[in-house]
């Protein structure tokens, strides 16, 4: 039985792994990791996540999670592109609508996160894929127990990391019809436009379900999370109806690099303006300055 999975959704670069890797440490969430993905035909391979919870070795694994490291033996969680590829059946180049559920499709998947929980021995599972952003209500049908935390970052340091990182050129955008930022700049469009607009449609498309979500749904702010990681996790973990863990919360670390203002050195006076005419309105909204 899959219990009240829960789901972290947001713009790419906008904090979703930072919070994927600290809430995985907790003792009650599973997820799907590096191994379990490499090798998604391995009914027992979740087993090995066990080691999570071996004394002394355990606390140095979610000690390596938490902070990126690669130490051995590396576990950690990840977005698992192959097992949501193989198993989910989900559109990528659209937003996904409840016209394209397919309940066989779905119980493979399903099977999926129950092979995690029961060779983890955890009572509930999480995951983060930036892709769910277009699939949201599909999901919610899937796991109407679910919740959901949504984290919003400044749009102006998601739009500045993207446009720096290598493989924002050629990853398929889902608003776009599946086209890439290759193509958008072939075509004459301003390349910073486009990172901002990828903030602005996923983050509109995460906003959109907040009411039907009701009390499954909790938004959390990026800037709180790093300014504040203890009371901003401990929110998320009540909000999950997960148990309270003292020794998981003093584990992690009391606050991160915020590293948000970057965008204001990186990017020239055109592009910054650029941001300005995009983003101006949702960025007000939400009480960015």
């Amino acid at each position: 039985m899959i219990d009240r999975p829960v789901f972290i959704i947001g713009s790419g670069r906008s904090g979703t792994t930072v919070l994927y890797n600290l809430l995985a440490g907790h003792p009650q969430l599973c997820w799907f990791s590096n191994l379990t993905d490499r090798f998604p035909r391995m009914p027992l391979l979740p087993v090995a996540h066990r080691l999570l919870d071996v004394p002394r070795l355990g606390a140095r694994m979610r000690r390596n999670i938490v902070q990126s490291n690669r130490g051995f033996p590396n576990i950690r969680p990840v977005e698992a592109e192959q097992i949501y590829h193989r198993y989910s059946g989900f559109i990528e180049n659209r937003e996904s609508t409840l016209a394209d559920r397919n309940t066989a499709v779905e119980a493979r998947f399903r099977a999926q996160i129950e092979k995690h929980l029961c060779g983890t021995g955890r009572p509930r599972f999480m995951t983060k894929q930036t892709a769910n952003n277009q699939r949201i209500a599909v999901m919610m049908a899937m796991f109407p127990d679910a919740r959901v935390v949504h984290i919003i970052r400044d749009g102006r340091a998601v739009a500045s990391s993207l446009y720096h990182v290598r493989w924002w050129r050629d990853i398929p955008i889902w608003w776009y019809g599946g086209k890439t930022a290759a193509d958008w700049e072939a075509a004459g469009h301003e390349p910073i436009e486009l990172c901002a607009r990828q903030w602005l449609r996923d983050t509109e498309a995460c906003q959109s379900q907040a009411t039907a979500l009701g009390e499954r749904y909790l938004e959390i702010r990026y800037e709180d999370l790093v300014a504040d990681v203890h009371a901003t996790v401990g929110k998320i973990v009540q909000h999950c109806e997960l148990l309270p863990d003292a020794a998981y919360l003093d584990a992690l670390p009391v606050r991160l690099d915020e590293r948000n203002d970057g965008w204001k050195t990186r990017l020239d006076p055109h592009q910054q303006a650029v941001l300005q005419d995009v983003l101006g309105a949702m960025l007000s909204e939400l009480g960015y300055r």
